[in-house]
């Protein structure tokens, strides 16, 4: 106890001790009620179910969204090499190798400013996108496969 507490304080305390026994003592436990733990089961198969849809409508989405954006970037990806000139410096390597070989860091910086980045960005990003989305839709299509009749039910 602090050092410089009243001595009404004190009995303050033990009267409030007092009453919370009293309180404690003529208190009911409450049972829950019948039912209860299969209502609430039931309400979570009832979300995984909603949001087990929901999932695979998004990563179907998705998925075919990305599908949809790679056709495009590998249009521009072959626009981009047919208009750059990539074609004929790379070429140069079967004709003339030892030319390469022996301009090899002009070579390298002549196919780095003819590369079509942003062609090939766009088609790796709609890539990686369409298989993280099929990762994810396999998951949940086991997942269905596994727990069919819990999902059915």
């Amino acid at each position: 106890m602090h050092q410089n507490i009243s001595s009404s304080r004190i009995i303050n305390i033990a009267s409030m001790d007092n009453s919370l026994e009293k309180f404690f003592r003529n208190l009911v436990s409450a049972n829950p009620p019948d039912g209860l733990f299969d209502k609430i089961m039931a309400r979570i198969q009832l979300e995984r179910r909603v949001s087990l849809r929901w999932r695979l409508a998004l990563f179907c989405f998705v998925m075919i969204s990305s599908v949809v954006a790679i056709i495009p970037a590998v249009k521009m990806i072959g626009a981009d090499i047919a208009q750059s000139g990539l074609i004929p410096l790379l070429s140069l390597m079967f004709s003339d190798f030892t030319m390469v070989v022996s301009l090899w860091k002009d070579f390298l910086i002549s196919i780095a400013e003819v590369f079509p980045f942003t062609g090939v960005a766009v088609f790796f990003a709609a890539s990686f996108v369409f298989f993280g989305s099929t990762k994810y839709l396999a998951r949940d299509i086991s997942y269905i496969i596994s727990h069919r009749h819990a999902i059915t039910n």
